[in-house]
């Protein structure tokens, strides 16, 4: 499942969101007796669901294989569902409330929050690194961007988890709507 979400650039090969499934594309699923990672790619769920109902070819699959979206743009991208009260994070065990800049390392704000503009949801904005100071995950008023130089990223459910190398998780964070974002795992690098 790895290889084939870093072929894709770990989003929709035709769109590049990064909640997806994945999809046989040759031969179909039904047919297949193994699950080849080159014969297999990720889509969204609107864009999997326009293949299996047949109003999108499988050609048009195989022509973003080629190509996909995200190692075009350099990440895959989506957003979290953040409602008008105040955000809470949870990082390191501790819950932290009503804080424009719940972290903050070596007066660089990593985690900033503000009030609504011109909607009704508080805005998140964070820049996540992994252990050697490589961005890994960017976002900017609520819609997250993760690497494709990431050697791994995998979203189940409202997890994001990124990975450095095999069992080396860099940052899993967890989205809980309408207004919580817990921080279960991180290791980062900021300035040495």
């Amino acid at each position: 499942k790895r290889q084939i979400r870093k072929n894709a650039g770990f989003g929709c090969v035709i769109c590049g969101l990064g909640i997806v499934e994945y999809e046989h594309v040759e031969p179909e699923y039904t047919d297949a007796k193994v699950h080849d990672a080159s014969c297999m790619t990720i889509l969204c769920p609107n864009c999997h669901s326009k293949v299996t109902s047949r109003i999108w070819s499988k050609q048009k699959v195989k022509d973003a294989m080629k190509n996909p979206i995200c190692l075009t743009t350099g990440y895959s991208n989506d957003f979290f569902d953040l409602g008008n009260a105040m955000p809470i994070i949870t990082f390191a065990g501790s819950k932290i409330v009503n804080t424009e800049i719940p972290l903050m390392i070596r007066g660089i704000p990593i985690i900033k929050i503000e009030p609504p503009d011109d909607g009704p949801n508080f805005r998140l904005t964070a820049a996540l690194t992994d252990s050697n100071g490589n961005r890994t995950l960017t976002i900017i008023n609520n819609e997250w961007f993760a690497s494709t130089k990431n050697w791994d990223v995998d979203i189940t459910g409202p997890t994001i988890t990124i990975r450095e190398g095999k069992r080396d998780i860099t940052l899993q964070l967890t989205a809980v709507p309408p207004n919580q974002i817990i921080i279960t795992r991180i290791n980062m690098l900021v300035k040495g």
